[in-house]
């Protein structure tokens, strides 16, 4: 019942979500004693149907711990459905209501949309119609999430990221990147000799990368743009990637020739690569991450709301299978 209470008081919310004025009908609370059990049954028929689905799901008959975390989510989705009707959701939803009466088409143009929506419950419409059960389970989840405060301090934020921090999560540290001087030489334009010897000048210093880049065929790196393996695989190919990861550890090691690759030979001409500068992988700074860090804390203490208001409701509930 405390759950339920609480739920209540959020329903002001959930009206200006669904968009409606008037006021909700509350249906079956007053009834209920203190020690009143609610109960889910869940029927051999149920079980087969839920074995079903998973399996068309996942390729594959479904573990028994699967079966049971199906069952389970089942359980919850029914749980979400009860509460949603004994809040009378189902009477200001605009989508439930012309599902409803769209489904109750067929009784005649001349019935009023209350006698509609009275023969629609004792025909089990409300639980058993695939769109309303969705949308009735959407709408609580909404109304549960709404008990989450959307404006965190940044004083909050900032705990949150040292948190993330302390447990090394990536998802707001930049990726690896280097910065490449490059340029790309045809056998077309320059004989095989020629590009070698200016390799070996280039290498030995005679020849500085600005000087290198004019005579290049074409350059499809700026040199001072930072990019990501990723970024250098799609370019020059994994062979390249591997060239460029032994060459930063012997840079990491002071065993180095000044980032320089060895030539690469392609199809029609060579790759001349040299390291500028390496960015290791690093956390971003927080007011560049503000908005993310906001919208992710927010996310995780919804679900974490979901997840213990889910739990608050089961133990009203008394589980049949």
């Amino acid at each position: 019942m405390m759950i339920l209470r609480q739920l209540m008081m959020f329903l002001a919310g959930a009206l200006c979500l669904l968009g409606f004025e008037y006021a909700v009908e509350v249906i079956g609370i007053t009834s209920w004693g203190d020690d009143s059990r609610k109960v889910v049954v869940i029927t051999q028929a149920d079980a087969r149907q839920i074995r079903r689905e998973l399996a068309e799901k996942i390729g594959a008959d479904p573990t028994p711990l699967q079966l049971e975390s199906a069952i389970d989510h089942a359980v919850e989705n029914e749980i979400l459905v009860n509460e949603a009707l004994l809040m009378g959701l189902h009477n200001i939803d605009s989508v439930v209501r012309q599902r409803i009466l769209l489904n109750m088409a067929f009784v005649g143009k001349d019935k009023s949309d209350e006698m509609l929506f009275e023969n629609a419950k004792s025909l089990g419409m409300f639980r058993n119609d695939i769109v309303v059960r969705r949308r009735l389970i959407e709408r609580m989840k909404k109304i549960i999430a709404s008990q989450v405060a959307d404006t965190p301090t940044k004083e909050v934020l900032l705990q949150y990221f040292d948190e993330s921090r302390d447990r090394h999560e990536p998802r707001y540290q930049r990726e690896k990147a280097v910065r490449l001087v490059h340029g790309y030489f045809t056998t077309s334009k320059y004989s095989i000799d020629k590009i070698e010897a200016l390799y070996h000048q280039w290498i030995g210093g005679e020849l500085s990368d600005k000087a290198m880049q004019l005579l290049a065929d074409s350059v499809v790196v700026n040199s001072a743009a930072y990019i990501t393996d990723k970024a250098i695989n799609k370019l020059f190919g994994e062979d390249v990637l591997e060239l460029i990861a032994d060459v930063m550890q012997s840079a990491a090691s002071h065993d180095s020739n000044h980032g320089i690759l060895p030539i690469q030979k392609k199809a029609v001409g060579y790759h001349f690569i040299r390291i500028i500068n390496i960015r290791p992988s690093q956390y971003r700074p927080y007011v560049e991450i503000e908005s993310q860090l906001r919208a992710d804390f927010i996310d995780e203490k919804r679900k974490t709301q979901l997840v213990s208001t889910l739990a608050e409701l089961r133990a009203e509930y008394d589980v049949i299978q």
